[in-house]
């Protein structure tokens, strides 16, 4: 199933666990139940396995993709995604874009995302969640 992704900047990313997150992130990547193999409740799976099973690779790809094309050459998102890499002793913007959307990270990340999509310019070192999730690095 093939669709064009737009990142939802009215969407509200709010999680208290591990379980929260995942719905969170399926939510925000789009994910299509058509593009996994499904995993019935009769399945000897626990419900861990069976999320993990059920994740929409194509869709995941789609908005990684999406936001990467949107920000790469933009030199404030370019410094969160070097923060990002450096967490896992890389220097690749891409697994910094991986990093901050972990469940530490993409709270904040989500809402340097909707700055910039709404409001391109005055996405700056200066803005007040760009300062927030870059204090979470340090």
């Amino acid at each position: 199933m093939n669709f064009a992704f737009v990142y939802p900047t009215t969407m509200v990313v709010e999680y208290g666990d591990t379980h929260e997150y995942r719905r969170c992130l399926r939510s925000l990547f789009q994910m299509q139940s058509d593009n996994y193999k499904g995993v019935t409740e009769d399945d000897a799976y626990d419900e861990e396995t069976r999320d993990e099973m059920e994740y929409d690779d194509i869709a995941a790809v789609m908005a990684l993709d999406y936001i990467y094309a949107k920000t790469k050459d933009n030199e404030v998102f370019r410094e969160l995604y070097l923060l990002g890499a450096a967490t896992m002793l890389s220097e690749d913007p891409e697994i910094g874009l991986a990093v901050l959307m972990s469940y530490d990270y993409l709270r904040l990340f989500h809402r340097c995302l909707i700055w910039f999509v709404e409001n391109p310019t005055e996405f700056t070192r200066e803005t007040s969640v760009f300062k927030d999730l870059v204090a979470k690095f340090v």
